[in-house]
């Protein structure tokens, strides 16, 4: 199968419509009225929010999913969460859409999904507070949803734009970082900010501990209650040669993982919070305070490390509010890249989700490439749905300077 183009969406928001640009790889192009606007972006995001967790609750929480009645269901919500999603933003012009979609999937439907070859890709560009979470969006199709076996299983995925494509999002009026590489010789630099209650952060500890030829690991932090904890968390996210200790490092962090409980239930993300080890709690608005304080008097390096934030939540855009974590980290930290999870997630998941994520980055698999196999890996290992969660925001391009030769257990 020979390699696909890229499909391009454009979208410009405005209060009450959206104009949408798609163009395909041989120049062809659809232009779009849609009557999802700003006004109605609110309502269209949380209807999908609602189906996601109603999908996440009929999945469970159990790592490896044996009943396919089960996942027959959870399934179908999500079929039912996307087509309403995609029917709301196309409307009259669904079938054009279908059809340009149809042309990039036809042999990927027909073949199955397959490691070997590159995935097809679309290019999101709009605004970060109109993103759409575009891996959602599931095809129209007439036949009825039963999943009997994993073949039925891995069909069923296949309509799910997330498993089909990669979405790359890009901003022109907010380029994202160009970084192109994360310096991982002789290892990648990692700081791992945790709660330490979760059982899946011994887990995922446990993997950075024991591949210790692969990962230069600072941290985990906090262990213990710490005194003036949000002027500290701000000050490590904010100084990536420097480590816990506040000494100078050898290499620059790469990768800043946080894996801790993410609380987004006040209607104003300004007071959405991660919450660390003993419970040691910080809001959105006291991390942009003191990043402030830092930006005019403190200095620090340009090429600050990808955020991986394992935490239920955490890549939510809340259109009603001008900050959310992908915010705060991309254009208030200047992070190269945000990585984060669109609801609960198990630790379970979780823990394996990220083992399989850092396998094919270490591998050379760039960013998008690596969370699209580590979805296909834990849906076909573990018939297990829930990796469609992780969302990217970030030059999917990005991948480490030295590829390492690995093989998975």
């Amino acid at each position: 199968m020979e390699k696909m183009g890229v499909l391009s969406i454009k979208i410009r928001m405005e209060s009450d419509y959206s104009l949408i640009t798609v163009r395909g790889v041989s120049g062809e192009q659809i232009l779009i009225k849609s009557l999802v606007g700003r006004n109605q972006l609110s309502d269209l995001r949380r209807t999908i929010d609602v189906g996601l967790k109603e999908f996440k609750r009929l999945v469970g929480n159990s790592l490896n999913i044996r009943k396919f009645a089960k996942l027959n269901h959870a399934m179908d919500k999500l079929h039912r969460t996307g087509k309403f999603f995609f029917f709301n933003l196309f409307a009259n012009n669904s079938p054009q859409i279908y059809q340009a979609l149809l042309r990039y999937l036809k042999p990927r439907l027909y073949h199955g999904f397959s490691p070997e070859q590159p995935p097809a890709i679309i290019e999101l560009d709009c605004e970060l507070s109109d993103f759409l979470p575009l891996e959602f969006l599931v095809l129209p199709s007439l036949q009825k949803l039963t999943i009997a076996t994993v073949d039925d299983l891995e069909k069923a995925a296949m309509l799910v734009l997330g498993f089909s494509f990669v979405v790359n999002r890009t901003s022109s009026r907010f380029p994202l970082s160009h970084k192109a590489r994360l310096e991982n010789w002789p290892k990648l630099p990692i700081k791992f900010f945790a709660d330490m209650s979760l059982k899946g952060v011994q887990s995922e500890l446990k993997l950075f501990k024991w591949n210790n030829t692969l990962f230069d690991l600072d941290g985990p932090w906090p262990t213990v209650r710490i005194q003036s904890f949000e002027e500290k968390l701000a000050f490590h996210l904010w100084h990536p040669h420097l480590n816990f200790q506040n000494s100078p490092k050898d290499k620059i962090d790469q990768v800043h993982h946080l894996s801790c409980h993410c609380d987004t239930s006040h209607p104003l993300s300004a007071y959405h919070c991660l919450s660390l080890t003993c419970d040691q709690k910080v809001m959105i608005r006291d991390l942009e305070a003191k990043f402030l304080d830092f930006s005019i008097f403190s200095s620090r390096r340009q090429d600050l490390p990808l955020i991986f934030l394992n935490a239920c939540s955490s890549s939510r855009l809340d259109p009603d509010s001008v900050t959310s974590f992908p915010e705060l980290f991309l254009f208030k930290n200047k992070n190269c890249g945000f990585l984060g999870n669109e609801t609960v997630v198990p630790d379970e998941v979780a823990q394996i989700f990220t083992k399989m994520f850092y396998f094919f980055l270490l591998r050379g698999c760039n960013l998008s490439t690596a969370i699209h196999l580590a979805r296909w890996m834990l849906l076909r290992r573990y018939k297990n749905p829930l990796g469609i969660l992780y969302t990217l925001f970030g030059n999917p391009d990005m991948r480490v300077r030295k590829p390492v030769q690995l093989t998975f257990h």
